[in-house]
């Protein structure tokens, strides 16, 4: 069996769906696992197919799954449909995966992203669409609370925004540090002038604010996306301080009946109270 095995393994480290069928064929242990020397830790014939990173390394991880590979082998510490999206960009693979029992939720890697982050962040679209078809959840989040509606907004990928946006993804939903969607949205504007990366960053701005993201929302230190903006000197920028403007205007507006509103309720009870004295 060891030398089946040892074959199998060299099979997939060299891209050779060959020598791996060769090997399965002789017998060899498909959740085979051993430890890695260079890295000092446990590796698998599953993890090793994703990573090889070679012309048949998805077909080599399809017909592993096949023939029984775990997508969730204990012994090793990332999720494998993690390892995998990061990989590459394949529908037929996440479904395949998912069927065999995937986590979809676990993260994985530095910063703890699910498999939907992690796609969404490589740009591996065609595979997020698919674990949101087969059951992420939208406001999945990594080790930091970010989200993929977060992450979309600090790329500025309008047609991800929009979908997650139209399919209810949370506005309101805050990260670790208290920060909602709208300081990610300010964080990848500019202060400097590029006009075609401001309107883009703009158009970010603007679909976050209408779809009812709180730009005067603190976050865990106070500070709310608008203070940011003026702090990181954005609002100063022609093509934002329209926008900043008009917020603040409207959001004056909004505080002004809101204060007029509680001080006709005080007068009221005071009235009140006065007439139950007399």
């Amino acid at each position: 069996m060891g030398f089946r095995n040892t074959l199998l393994m060299f099979g997939v480290i060299e891209d050779s769906p060959f020598i791996m069928n060769t090997a399965l064929l002789l017998g060899a242990n498909p959740n085979h696992s051993e430890k890695d020397t260079y890295l000092s830790e446990e590796t698998c014939v599953l993890k090793d197919a994703i990573q090889c990173g070679g012309k048949n390394a998805e077909k080599m991880v399809l017909t592993l799954i096949k023939k029984g590979a775990h997508v969730n082998p204990p012994q090793i510490k990332e999720n494998m449909l993690y390892t995998a999206v990061r990989r590459f960009d394949s529908p037929h693979l996440v479904e395949e995966m998912v069927k065999a029992g995937a986590d979809l939720i676990r993260g994985s890697g530095p910063l703890g992203r699910p498999p939907l982050i992690e796609a969404l962040s490589t740009g591996h679209l065609k595979s997020m669409q698919k674990l949101l078809d087969m059951g992420s959840p939208l406001d999945v989040t990594d080790a930091n609370g970010q989200t993929a509606l977060m992450e979309s907004a600090r790329l500025g990928n309008h047609d991800v925004l929009e979908y997650l946006l139209a399919n209810g993804a949370d506005v309101h939903k805050k990260d670790n540090f208290g920060e909602t969607v709208a300081h990610y949205a300010v964080r990848a504007a500019s202060s400097k002038k590029d006009e075609k990366k401001n309107r883009h960053q703009l158009k970010t701005l603007r679909m976050v604010k209408e779809a009812g993201a709180d730009f005067f929302e603190p976050d865990k230190t106070g500070k709310t996306a608008y203070a940011l903006a003026r702090e990181l000197k954005i609002d100063e920028n022609p093509f934002f301080r329209p926008f900043f403007n008009k917020m603040f205007q409207e959001a004056s507006a909004e505080w002004t009946k809101s204060d007029a509103k509680q001080r006709q309720i005080r007068a009221d009870y005071t009235k009140r109270k006065q007439k139950e004295r007399d």
